[in-house]
Parts: C-alpha cells; sequence; structure tokens
C-alpha cells in the first residue's frame, strides 16, 4: 500500500481570483461574488492536489508523507511533480527524532512525480519499527503566484467555474474543452488510490 500524502499547509492565494472570473463572465456587480466564490473554489478544487484530475499542485503548498522506513538502496518516492523544497525527519532506531542532513540527498524531478534519492557516498539511516519512522515534508507547485500556473489551467478553472454558474444543472457543454487544456499536465497512472 502506497502511502498517502497530507496536507499540512494550502496555498497562499488561489491560481485565480474572483475578478478574474468575474471578468471572464463579464460581470460588474457584487449580488452573485458568493455562489461565483463557491464555484470558483470548486473549480479549484478539481484541478489541485491529491484529489484533483490534475494530481499535482498548481500554487505552492506544503504537504507530508510518511514512510515505515527508508528503501533498501532506493528513492522516496514524492506523489507529486514541480516539488521546490523538501526535508526528512526520521526515528532512528532507538525512536528519537532526527532531521536528517539535506547533504545526503538531492532532489529529483520526474514527469510523474520528484524522489528524495541519497547522494553518492551516502547512506539511508537505520530506523524505529514504526507506520510514520520516515517524514517527508515538501513544497509542490508551479509557483507562488498565479501567473505561475499554465495559463491553460487557469483558463481551464475559469471555464469549468462559470459553467457551474451558467448552468447550474447540466456542466457538459464544456467538459471536453477543459479536458483538452488540462491533458498536458495530467499524470497519468499515478492519480489518487
Amino acid at each position: 500500500m502506497r502511502p498517502l500524502p497530507v496536507r499540512v499547509e494550502g496555498p497562499a492565494i488561489a491560481p485565480v481570483t474572483l475578478a478574474e472570473l468575474k471578468a471572464h463572465l463579464r460581470i460588474d456587480f457584487d449580488d452573485e461574488d458568493a455562489p461565483l466564490a463557491v464555484y470558483l473554489a470548486a473549480a479549484v478544487a478539481h484541478f489541485d492536489g491529491w484529489s484533483g484530475v490534475l494530481g499535482r499542485c498548481l500554487i505552492n503548498q506544503q504537504w507530508r508523507i510518511d514512510f515505515p522506513a527508508f528503501p533498501c538502496g532506493g528513492v522516496l518516492a514524492l506523489p507529486f511533480p514541480d516539488v521546490s523544497l523538501a526535508a526528512i525527519a526520521y526515528s532512528d532506531a532507538v525512536d528519537v527524532d532526527q532531521a536528517l542532513a539535506a547533504s545526503a540527498y538531492r532532489l529529483v524531478q520526474l514527469r510523474g512525480g520528484a524522489v528524495l534519492a541519497l547522494k553518492s557516498g551516502a547512506t539511508w539511516p537505520e530506523t524505529a519499527a514504526r507506520p510514520d519512522a520516515v517524514r517527508v515534508t515538501f513544497t509542490a507547485g508551479f509557483g507562488a503566484a498565479a501567473p505561475d500556473v499554465p495559463a491553460s489551467i487557469r483558463t481551464a478553472i475559469m471555464l469549468r467555474a462559470g459553467d457551474l454558474y451558467l448552468k447550474r444543472e447540466d456542466s457538459s457543454k464544456t467538459g471536453g474543452l477543459v479536458e483538452t487544456l488540462i491533458s498536458p499536465y495530467c499524470r497519468t497512472g499515478l492519480g489518487p488510490g
């Protein structure tokens, strides 16, 4: 069973603002702000994070994943691509919390995720026998600002939120376009579950 990531800290901002969504929909009044904000949040959630259809983070956010031990000579696989920072804490053989020096491992970006690999000459330390003996905290996302998120994903978010707003009951007409816009960013074969 693969360990599941847990979000420690959400993104500081949304990839699309309410003002951008209202401009996209050509709405210049405030009466609909509350439902628009809900539709926008639902659209972002549809694409973002572990349970989003993209299986990746949009705006930088902090996650944690726990492992029962270090791999035997292998790598620690992280569930997201676009990881910018990672730190490893572990419980040593006598169950004392330790931090693994960043000089012992390197972050390697892969298409479907990222891995933490030992540097030449380093070895993984022994750990206590517990399900969370190794704890990796990491930051994943395209960046800290909305423009860091690819324009096609931001457009897909606005289309989805607008579709939810305009067709409160049937959102089938823009689905194909949304999927076309986001398909280059999907992590195939690595989704939730």
